[in-house]
């Protein structure tokens, strides 16, 4: 769960609540993307304490991505044959 959050919602998120907070007509979204915010720290700070897991910097997130990405796409095949890439594929 943390890695998920780490990863993912929690990478992402700030800058989307940011975001919203900054941009949105009605106090109701942003206290919403506000609260949202809080509670994912609280529970990713309640995950550290229970088992001992402490959040990455923004900068370890960064290089962990980028290595997780070009893992991946260094295990993609190349696409040897795309119809009517050469000429005519009938």
């Amino acid at each position: 769960m943390a890695n998920f959050i780490d990863e993912h919602l929690g990478y992402w998120f700030p800058d989307f609540a940011q975001r919203v907070e900054l941009g949105c007509n009605t106090p109701f979204y942003a206290a919403l993307a506000e609260l949202t915010h809080v509670w994912l720290l609280h529970f990713r700070n309640l995950l550290d304490e229970m088992y001992d897991c402490p959040p990455p910097s923004r900068e370890e997130m960064v290089a962990r991505i980028h290595e997780k990405l070009s893992r991946d796409k260094a295990g993609i095949a190349p696409i040897r044959f795309i119809p009517g890439a050469q000429g005519p594929s009938w």
